[in-house]
């Protein structure tokens, strides 16, 4: 695959030829009834999304979640399976609250829907899969408040968190090293991700590799970032183990660190004081907040 990344210059941004490129990955600039958007070339011309209203409003879609903030649609199309995210704030405390400086954070910011497809394609482009991105979308209402669609293809895997409950406590640690592989790749290349949670991950087994799921908050360091923040996904993938356990896996922290500082050739002694490191802080955020975590869990297994 071609491994280049290309962001066009700010002179053509101003053109309607605006472009954006990752690897295999070319997408262009379309006005859409006042959204500004960035398309899959290969998606360009596919009628449906030339009316973006037309879009949230089919009937034909499955509404997955929908929130203050957001709505999440999953819509078969004659291309594939895929996945509309309409944003109307960052979070639901933003529009329930009426929180003015998180808006105003909105509003001024760059798309996020923008940021999420160039992030996701720059991803794909460096051999970390995720759902390829389609399109990017931001549109302003009267008084400068931007709304903001991202839709993307369809991971049709079972999740890290689906195969944990499909395995037994011998074959667990073969889920866990191939998530430690593939997050140390991941990090040697710059990015960091946002949520990096077993629902948010997809093994694939044929190609020993993992799908990232929910790439909201993942971003690319151009400069390489102090190793707490890389360790905050390690230490919040293993909270989430003992979440799914209900109970605490110490050793699936050690298949964890193990298999990630293999991939990064980590000597014998850091291996050993980051799994420290690690298993104290995932053990005392487990004393503070089991309970309360686990009864979200059970509320929400238990939902209609």
């Amino acid at each position: 695959m071609n491994q280049s990344i290309n962001l066009m210059s700010n002179s053509q941004l101003s053109s309607a030829k605006i472009r954006f490129s990752a690897g295999d990955l070319r997408f262009g600039f379309r006005c859409l009834n006042g959204w500004n958007a960035l398309v899959l070339e290969e998606w360009s011309d596919y009628t449906p999304l030339l009316d973006l209203d037309g879009w949230m409003k089919d009937a034909g879609s499955t509404i997955i979640k929908d929130t203050p903030c957001r709505v999440i649609l999953k819509t078969e199309t004659p291309k594939g399976v895929v996945y509309t995210k309409y944003m109307r704030a960052q979070n639901d405390g933003v529009i329930q609250k009426h929180e003015i400086f998180p808006k105003l954070k909105w509003t001024f910011a760059p798309s996020r829907a923008q940021r999420i497809l160039k992030t996701t394609a720059m991803m794909i482009a460096l051999g970390h899969p995720c759902a390829i991105p389609l399109l990017g979308a931001r549109r302003r209402g009267p008084f400068g408040y931007p709304h903001e669609i991202f839709i993307s293809t369809e991971v049709a895997l079972p999740t890290a968190e689906d195969d944990f409950y499909q395995r037994n406590e011998n074959t667990r640690p073969e889920l866990i090293r191939l998530c430690g592989r593939r997050l140390a790749a991941l990090h040697r290349d710059g990015f960091i991700h946002g949520d990096f949670l077993p629902r948010n991950i997809c093994p694939d087994w044929t190609n020993d590799t993992v799908f990232y799921l929910d790439n909201d908050r993942t971003k690319r360091h151009a400069i390489p970032q102090p190793f707490f923040l890389k360790r905050r996904n390690l230490a919040q993938f293993c909270f989430n183990l003992y979440l799914l356990a209900e109970k605490p896996v110490e050793p699936l922290i050690e298949a964890l660190v193990e298999a990630y500082a293999a991939e990064l050739g980590w000597p014998d002694s850091r291996r050993s004081a980051e799994t420290e490191t690690i298993k104290q802080q995932v053990n005392r955020r487990w004393s503070l907040h089991k309970t309360n975590e686990l009864r979200r869990k059970h509320q929400q297994q238990n939902k209609p």
